[in-house]
């Protein structure tokens, strides 16, 4: 078995727990669990199948 096929196998499964509301596997990099938490909170729906615009570049950079 490849090393992509390992973390599909790993991550999915966490990843469909986290979004029903379940524990958080400790089996899964920080950054990772981090990353959903940051989209749960931003209300980011992960059956959406929308694209948003991106951001013109000057305007971030007028932004920050």
């Amino acid at each position: 078995m490849d090393t992509a096929q390992k973390c599909k196998d790993n991550v999915f499964p966490a990843w469909q727990d986290f979004i029903a509301g379940g524990s958080r596997s400790h089996a899964i990099r920080p950054q990772i669990v981090e990353s959903w938490i940051r989209c749960s909170r931003a209300k980011v729906d992960p059956y959406s199948v929308t694209t948003h615009r991106a951001l013109d570049i000057c305007l971030v950079m007028k932004i920050r």
